[in-house]
């Protein structure tokens, strides 16, 4: 069992990544990226064995301590810790509220000071998410998948080609069509400018539900 003193730090750090000011601070609290990952050849958490679980948890935990740059990661095993240690790394975002309150093989690693932090055995095998204070999309996008890029060095994640739609690339011609149309319209003072962005707006909205739609009739054959 880990020492509460473990996480009592975290109360009063002063260097944590919610401590500081970041882009865009006064209308954007925090900022957050997150991967879902899971591992080559292995059962889904809910179907897999306590010991298939265990072995997950030290397959990442093995994978995240060679990380550069995460020195200070934390390794908790939550039914190694009590349940109000688990409600504190929830409270923090360093879990979730589903992650922490089962008793079975799930554990989590985190790095407060980075915004770091890693699920392990939660509906997926690995979820990866890291925060930044402010407006910064691009940076913790960029932080996470340098760092994921470096995990699948030693771990070997599950993946397929991402499937499209067969007519994407008909539907952006036609709403591109309809746009000309839009602007065409609006330079011969047929419409105004808001009614313009109206009408784009809607062009592409009514485009992107489309694809949408296409892409579920060819995921269910």
């Amino acid at each position: 069992r880990y020492p509460i003193r473990m996480f009592e730090d975290l109360l009063t750090s002063k260097d944590d990544w919610f401590l500081k000011a970041g882009p865009s601070c006064e209308v954007v609290v925090s900022s957050r990226a997150r991967f879902a990952r899971n591992i080559d050849g292995k059962k889904f958490p809910h179907l897999a064995s306590a010991l298939e679980e265990r072995e997950e948890v030290d397959s990442v935990q093995g994978a995240l301590a060679a990380l550069p740059g995460l020195s200070e990661l934390r390794f908790v095993r939550l039914n190694e810790i009590s349940s109000l240690d688990r409600q504190f790394l929830t409270e923090h975002q360093l879990t979730s509220a589903e992650h922490a309150a089962t008793l079975a093989q799930r554990a989590v690693a985190f790095d407060a000071r980075k915004g770091m932090s890693f699920l392990v055995n939660e509906e997926d095998h690995l979820r990866l998410q890291c925060f930044r204070a402010g407006l910064c999309l691009k940076e913790t996008y960029q932080e996470l998948a340098e760092t994921e890029k470096s995990m699948a060095g030693r771990l070997s994640f599950s993946k397929d080609d991402m499937r499209m739609p067969t007519k994407k690339a008909a539907i952006i011609a036609d709403a591109e069509k309809a746009v000309d149309v839009i602007e065409r319209n609006f330079r011969a003072g047929v419409i105004t400018g808001g009614e313009r962005y109206n009408q784009i707006i809607d062009c592409w909205t009514h485009g992107r539900e489309r694809i949408g739609k296409e892409m579920m009739v060819e995921l269910q054959h």
